[in-house]
């Protein structure tokens, strides 16, 4: 049994001590001990992210991440600690509160978007209509951290790449003890037109492994829907 993410396998086994119990489970991004369960991998995108981000903007000042989940909160907080320009937005802001902020950003700014899928009046709304509305607000570039979120106006971002998750799944699968390891299982993504919107030039493109680089000169219908 493989759980992708590690709050998702704390919460099912904590849930279900007893589900499959001759199964072997193993915790895909396992950041932090999960009793009895072995962790692949230690989900390093976000750090990745932020570097990209940098690097494509050098003149940055202030890169405010929004996100109201648990792990890219806890890691933001953390790469902050260590004196990056990062701001965090948490689920205790009210949506309002939160496009006030991105309007009010100053020019040498950037967003990025990690799924915000509760506000702190208890309103829920869908985390794409949310990135919707940012990126109608927002007056410096915008960044995500999901794949799935990928959508016209985006710059792009540092998000899982697929390929190398299943890759990884498929050998602690054949693994008889998988061991707690911390790779790079990311891969930057980036739109050629908002590129040429924020006149951001392909030299600053990062591609210290240019195969993990995939550049987007427009989104697929596969990506955008």
């Amino acid at each position: 049994m493989i759980s992708f993410e590690h709050s998702a396998a704390e919460q099912l086994y904590s849930a279900s001590g007893d589900l499959l119990p001759l199964a072997q489970k193993v915790a895909i991004f396992g950041n932090g001990k999960l009793e009895q369960i072995a962790t692949v991998g230690e989900d390093t995108t976000l750090a990745h992210h932020i570097e990209d981000v940098e690097t494509l903007l050098p003149n940055i000042q202030q890169h405010l991440v929004i996100s109201s989940l648990p792990l890219i909160l806890q890691e933001a907080n953390e790469l902050a600690r260590q004196g990056s320009n990062i701001k965090l937005l948490t689920e205790n802001s009210s949506y309002i509160e939160m496009f006030q902020q991105i309007e009010a950003l100053p020019p040498n700014s950037a967003v990025t978007y990690g799924v915000f899928h509760r506000d702190g009046k208890g309103e829920m709304r869908n985390p794409r209509a949310v990135l919707e509305e940012v990126l109608q607000r927002a007056k410096v570039p915008v960044f995500v951290f999901h794949s799935t979120l990928l959508i016209p106006g985006v710059i792009g971002g540092h998000t899982h790449d697929a390929d190398k998750v299943v890759k990884l799944m498929l050998e602690s699968m054949a693994r008889a003890d998988p061991t707690s390891t911390s790779l790079n299982l990311g891969a930057l993504s980036l739109n050629v037109s908002e590129l040429n919107r924020w006149s951001i030039p392909l030299e600053r493109v990062p591609t210290p492994q240019p195969s993990s680089v995939l550049v987007l000169s427009e989104m697929s219908p596969k990506r955008e829907h």
